[in-house]
């Protein structure tokens, strides 16, 4: 930082202190009166940056393991530990902790009051909870959802009925798995080639699903087309399916899909702004969305909703079943390829009237957008990879219809579920 104006008085000049050059006077009458107070640090701040270099951004935050410490409890009835010196030591800003519990593990979750949703990561976090995303849009925040330290402290509630009180304990390393579920209770996705070992999840509460990307996420991000996810029963996609579009050709064939664009990932809105194009198609998700509703008076019979599903104009789309079964990048692939190479063609009609009455629409949908028609071009399409020399296709199977009943959710979490559906 330039130093302009004189430490005392604020006239404007540029005689700095030669010693540590970290003032500025506009005179030695104004030296002489910041003196008392300025040589308590004037040897020190030169001392300290020679023995403590500026971190740059990537060293803050940058622990990538959680780390015991001791901090100062007084144990006075009505201490706000958040506020403590001990707390401050390491979160400046901390709130009143957020309760969490398992057992008779309680546990006070401090985070400071700026540490949701910024740009610099919790390293630590980050690593833990590695390719989980807190967000239905395209940019993981599992990066920068949390952001500077998180400090967890053990509790117990001790004393009869009303001489209740809470005495702070030390914490075990159980603590860090009970601290960690609760920081992770409500990510939405998950997505990555490597595995996380560190965060379990609750398999009731999640369910396989598929990520069709736009031209942009391949190029810049270097996604596949047709990507396999995690989806959570906290999922947009899944508290909203009261007002999601749905595709009508999986529906006919016994499996209907949800479908909901995602954001663009802030990648790619960063090249928008440079002017890079060929970004934004995304052509697969519109065949996937063809309307197949056999109504004569329905006008958008074979064709995908133009203010909804553009071929040049899609981002990246994410797919579950409506029936909350699992759904494979593997059965989306060779779905989007049934709907345009054969249900597409036969809802055009034969003759040069196209295929208008409701009679003709639902020959269509009986003959071509059956299970068995799907299977015969599954099985078909599954061998045309392999000829192809991709042999990861040899294991692919068919969507199960009706999809396998599903572990029952305790009753709290499906009213917690219920409400978020109600509120969504």
């Amino acid at each position: 930082m330039t130093l302009n104006n004189c430490t005392i008085c604020d006239k404007e000049t540029v005689q700095s202190y030669a010693k540590c050059k970290s003032a500025v006077y506009c005179s030695q009458e104004c030296q002489k009166l910041d003196f008392p107070l300025h040589k308590l640090l004037c040897t020190k701040i030169t001392t300290f940056f020679e023995q403590n270099p500026r971190p740059i951004d990537e060293d803050l935050n940058t622990a990538k393991n959680p780390e015991f410490f001791w901090i100062q409890i007084t144990g006075r009835k009505f201490e706000f530990v958040n506020s403590s010196p001990g707390m401050k030591k390491y979160i400046e800003d901390a709130h009143i902790g957020q309760k969490t519990s398992r057992g008779d593990h309680m546990l006070d979750v401090f985070m400071g009051d700026g540490s949701y949703g910024r740009d610099k990561p919790n390293a630590c976090i980050s690593r833990l909870m590695h390719g989980y995303q807190w967000t239905d849009g395209g940019n993981p925040l599992s990066e920068v959802r949390w952001v500077g330290n998180i400090v967890v402290l053990g509790y117990e509630i001790t004393g009869g009925i009303g001489r209740r009180c809470k005495t702070y304990r030390d914490v075990t390393v159980a603590d860090l798995r009970f601290a960690l579920d609760f920081l992770g209770h409500d990510v939405k996705l998950y997505e990555t080639e490597d595995v996380n070992r560190f965060y379990i999840r609750d398999e009731k509460m999640w369910m396989k699903g598929v990520k069709i990307s736009c031209s942009g996420d391949m190029k810049l991000l270097g996604k596949k087309r047709f990507r396999d996810v995690l989806v959570s029963r906290y999922n947009d996609i899944c508290v909203k399916r009261g007002r999601l579009s749905t595709s009508a050709i999986s529906g006919h064939l016994g499996f209907e899909l949800m479908v909901m664009n995602c954001a663009w990932h802030k990648v790619l809105q960063e090249a928008f702004k440079s002017g890079m194009g060929g970004l934004t198609q995304n052509p697969h998700v519109a065949y996937l969305m063809l309307d197949a509703i056999p109504n004569a008076d329905n006008k958008n019979w074979g064709l995908a909703d133009p203010e909804k599903w553009r071929k040049d104009m899609n981002p990246t789309a994410l797919i579950v079943r409506k029936d909350m079964g699992d759904i494979t990048a593997k059965q989306i692939e060779t779905l989007v390829a049934y709907c345009k190479n054969v249900v597409q063609e036969a809802m055009k009609g034969d003759n040069e009237n196209g295929c208008r009455s409701s009679d003709e629409r639902k020959a269509v949908v009986d003959k071509y957008m059956t299970w068995e028609m799907f299977r015969v071009c599954f099985e078909a399409f599954r061998k045309e990879k392999i000829s192809e020399g991709d042999t990861s296709w040899t294991d692919a199977a068919l969507p199960q219809v009706p999809a396998p009943e599903r572990a029952e959710l305790p009753k709290d979490l499906l009213f917690k579920l219920s409400m978020l559906e109600w509120n969504a």
